[in-house]
């Protein structure tokens, strides 16, 4: 894995490694004006190898997986820098004592420090998902909120709408001229035979024929079918959602659920609800394995 400079330049990385320098050059000074060795000698290389080790193993983005070695050595230092600020301090009260800016400086440089391998002892030994671990990794300082992914939302329930058609009587009856006509059917009927007299002759000497019978119309209504219901089509399934690992995470060896993954890896959930999601995902070896990883190690894409 090449070394990325950008994991040193976050805020908690930078200020804190700032600051165990600046301590280790005071100490440094502090010793060099005494001009003392022996066991300090020993020690101040002890705190400049952990300094290094510390920048170079998050350089690396290596320090998630050493987290227990750096904690034991940090805590080692954290025990030197305690023992040289005790002495350091109760030397640099005695005016009489020679060198007793040399005290000063060491004292300074050992408070400096005490306070990185502190908090370094605090951000390593806290656990993985914890607020203190994601904040140093996301960049921001320890009493500042960490920005973690948004949970997304459920897509909405559709229900399949029914439509029922009920049958349609036919209604047929007999109407008279005088209704509107639908469908008409005219049938004469003949007047039956029958024998009219012949008027009297008038005076005039003219006679009038008999007129027939007026002509009955019988007219049939059919009330016609309704159209054809369209069908609707079935909606379409919603599409699985896809997360992106930010971070590369380890599964614990005692629940096997857990999913181990990459950083930058893509995987399907199946389901997002609670802080561990169900998620399926092909592992190192191609094979397609389901299991429970972290929400927040995941961004919904």
């Amino acid at each position: 894995m090449a070394f990325d400079k950008t994991q040193l330049m976050k805020v908690p990385t930078l200020a804190t490694a700032g600051v165990a320098i600046l301590g280790w050059i005071l100490l440094f000074i502090g010793i060099c004006i005494i001009n003392t060795g022996g066991l300090i000698g020993f020690q101040l290389f002890y705190l400049l190898c952990v300094i290094a080790g510390v920048i170079v193993a998050i350089g690396f983005d290596q320090a998630r997986e050493h987290r227990v070695a750096i904690v034991a050595f940090v805590a080692i230092g954290f025990n030197f820098l305690v023992e040289i600020a005790n002495v350091a301090v109760e030397m640099a009260k005695i005016d009489w004592v020679s060198a007793s800016t040399g005290y000063r400086f060491c004292a300074a440089g050992s408070v400096f420090m005490s306070f990185v391998f502190l908090y370094w002892i605090f951000v390593f030994g806290s656990g993985e998902t914890s607020a203190v671990t994601v904040a140093h990794e996301q960049g921001v300082l320890p009493f500042q909120t960490p920005k973690l992914p948004s949970l997304p939302k459920l897509p909405a329930m559709q229900f399949p709408k029914i439509s029922i058609q009920m049958p349609q009587k036919t209604q047929s009856r007999e109407i008279s001229v005088e209704d509107a006509p639908v469908v008409v059917t005219s049938s004469p009927t003949p007047a039956p035979a029958q024998t009219t007299p012949h008027p009297p002759p008038s005076s005039t000497g003219l006679s009038f024929p008999a007129f027939p019978p007026p002509i009955q119309f019988t007219r049939s209504i059919s009330t016609p079918p309704p159209p054809p219901v369209p069908e609707e089509k079935a909606p379409e399934p919603a599409p699985t959602p896809k997360a992106r690992a930010l971070y590369k995470y380890t599964a614990s060896a005692s629940d096997p659920n857990e999913l181990s993954f990459r950083k930058g890896q893509e995987m399907d959930i199946l389901n997002n609800s609670g802080k561990w999601w169900h998620v399926r995902m092909v592992n190192e070896q191609g094979e397609v394995v389901t299991g429970i990883a972290p929400s927040n190690y995941l961004e919904q894409l």
